[in-house]
């Protein structure tokens, strides 16, 4: 059985912002969530930057280790039609 986090509620950590990345409006959301893994628990810190129908970038890192950390962010975005050479490895 998997534990899967839980959002942390009305702590202070969510809030949302627009911003502009990429030429595009977007929303920065920022949330928190807490959990435990092979006994250890842990509350992990959540930056998402949304331009729908896109996510552009997550990040996400331990509250109280810096180094754990994971990010994914869009560097560049072109919208229109995709061709298959587009999905060919260089």
């Amino acid at each position: 059985m998997i534990d899967w986090p839980v959002r942390i509620a009305g702590d202070g950590g969510e809030s949302s912002r627009n911003v502009t990345h990429l030429g595009r409006r977007e929303t920065e959301h920022h949330d928190r969530y807490q959990g435990e893994e092979n006994g250890i628990a842990y509350t992990s810190e959540r930056t998402r930057v949304l331009s729908p129908p896109y996510v552009l970038s997550i990040d996400v890192r331990d509250a109280q280790h810096e180094t754990h950390r994971f990010a994914r962010k869009v560097i560049s975005l072109e919208e229109g039609a995709v061709a298959d050479a587009d999905l060919t490895p260089p």
